[in-house]
């Protein structure tokens, strides 16, 4: 999406170059916000929040809204949150005699149409060139620049004025270390346990209270020490870009959980907001760039601590589209014994994401359990922890998710440019060189191969089972919006007599008013 004004500076400057330069054949100039354009995930999340806060008069509803990829989904979830609402409000309009213009039965059809318009492009995306257009944003003088805004680049700065910034400095500590100590010290297990909460306030757990802890003495003992010190601060790490193999992982801490148990068919509803920024760095791309920062502080032997954040910036995606993503690329490359065709929701309101949880993956996990004790089936994990594990990551994941930080990197920046050719080419120190679209795509391989260490030769086996678990799940879609429709069908005659009985009562009470 481009803003008006931006397209029509672009204009006029394209208008003046044209008459300058005369050019004999016709010159295509490409107006593209590119790479750093908004998600539709971001734009949606981003439009709620707005429209939340300075809400339009007279609304019908409490703003929100799913988006699906999915055509058969889509249009189950058009219908019964969408068309059939607001078809029951244009029945209600007219049995109470209310005139609207136009009718919500109206409305209903224009949302479709505008939907069907929207979505060939809402659903597919273009790397548009830009070239003509960068080397006329460069071609203008300063003065003119200063006018005619021809840089998309600005939107994104604009964007991320909100965020909080995490500058590459130490912060205040959260507790002193003495009291903290001599706490832990006095205090039994039991009633420490207790208070931790409290204690450790507003960090979310205690790793990253003792982080913030850790980093505060020793940026205090750096000023003493006969050494030099840095500290190191990466995002959300995850599964390699390059080395020692695309996509090596060994862990199933943080994303890589969520690959696991989307890829198993076990997780389907996460808590995070699909247009904010999910900030994750390869793990060699955070090694290369810890093994330069040693360098540099060797070299420089500072004597303060410098602190270098090790972050994807403005150039990483949002966890819409990682889970867009990572959903194409388990399908294509599905795990071993999947125990549902991988599908999921994500959710930034607790009570809906708490709800999805346990309609669409507590229940179920808990009827298999039960179906397995019931035929004698031992499966290790069994499917109640499994489901326990899969709450406590969402818990432990949804702080992050949930929110988006803006990091100053300019101490990594500086140390990328330092390095020399030579050691550019061995130590990779830039985020801009992923192409997340096939490094989600080797997450999910290399998940598959040194995670779980499931063989290369099996994978057509398991595209088989995923191709019938694709059929039951349609099925069983099929089969509960039957069941829904059924039971609309049954409750809309006890709805119009209610709504019968309403207007007989709004009716007297109005013409016992007149009579008195």
């Amino acid at each position: 999406m481009m803003p008006v004004d931006i397209a029509i500076d672009t204009l006029i400057a394209v208008a003046w170059e044209a008459g300058v330069d005369q050019p004999r054949t016709a010159r295509v100039y490409n107006c593209s916000s590119c790479t750093g354009g908004a998600s539709w995930g971001q734009f949606r999340a981003r439009l709620l929040r707005h429209v939340r806060a300075h809400p339009f008069d007279a609304a019908l509803w409490y703003p929100f809204g799913l988006v699906s990829e999915n055509t058969l989904m889509q249009r189950f979830l058009e219908t019964t949150l969408q068309t059939v609402p607001l078809y029951l409000v244009h029945c209600v309009h007219k049995l109470c005699g209310v005139k609207s213009r136009p009718s919500m039965k109206t409305v209903s059809k224009r949302l479709h149409a505008m939907n069907e318009a929207l979505k060939f492009f809402a659903l597919r995306e273009w790397d548009f060139c830009t070239d003509n257009v960068q080397q006329l944003m460069h071609r203008l003088a300063p003065a003119d620049a200063t006018v005619y805004n021809l840089d998309p680049g600005t939107i994104e700065k604009l964007l991320y004025l909100w965020l909080p910034r995490v500058e590459e400095r130490v912060y205040a500590a959260p507790a002193r270390l003495q009291h903290l100590a001599a706490l832990v010290d006095a205090l039994p297990a039991g009633l420490l346990a207790e208070i931790t909460p409290q204690l450790i306030s507003p960090k979310p757990n205690t790793y990253t209270f003792t982080k913030a802890m850790a980093e505060s003495v020793v940026a205090e003992r750096a000023s003493t020490a006969n050494y030099a010190v840095a500290i190191f601060r990466p995002t959300i790490v995850i599964s390699s870009l390059r080395h020692p193999f695309p996509g090596w992982i060994e862990n199933l801490n943080g994303p890589s959980g969520v690959v696991v148990g989307a890829g198993k068919g076990l997780l389907h509803v996460l808590s995070c907001g699909g247009g904010r920024r999910a900030d994750m760095m390869p793990v060699d791309i955070a090694i290369d760039t810890l093994i330069a920062v040693a360098w540099e502080a060797g070299v420089d032997q500072p004597r303060t601590a410098r602190v270098y954040n090790c972050s994807s910036c403005t150039g990483g995606a949002s966890w819409g589209q990682f889970r867009a993503r990572l959903l194409r690329h388990v399908r294509a490359h599905p795990f071993d014994a999947a125990l549902w065709y991988p599908f999921g929701l994500v959710s930034e309101n607790t009570l809906m994401q708490r709800f999805l949880e346990t309609t669409l993956q507590t229940v179920p996990l808990y009827l298999v359990h039960c179906v397995h004790k019931l035929c004698g089936v031992k499966s290790r994990p069994s499917m109640k922890t499994v489901s326990k594990r899969l709450h406590a990551m969402n818990e432990a994941l949804k702080f992050f998710a949930l929110r988006e930080w803006d990091f100053c990197t300019d101490n990594v920046q500086q140390l990328m440019h330092r390095l020399a050719p030579a050691d550019a080419t061995v130590y990779n120190l830039d985020p801009g060189t992923i192409d997340w679209e096939s490094h989600c795509e080797d997450f999910v391989k290399g998940t598959r191969r040194y995670l779980l260490k499931e063989k290369d030769q099996d994978i057509e086996a398991a595209r088989r089972r995923m191709h019938f678990l694709y059929m039951l799940h349609n099925f069983t879609k099929l089969l509960l919006a039957l069941l829904a429709c059924r039971l609309a069908v049954r409750s809309t005659p006890a709805i119009l007599r209610a709504v019968a009985v309403l207007t007989r009562l709004r009716r007297r009470g109005a013409t016992g008013a007149i009579s008195v």
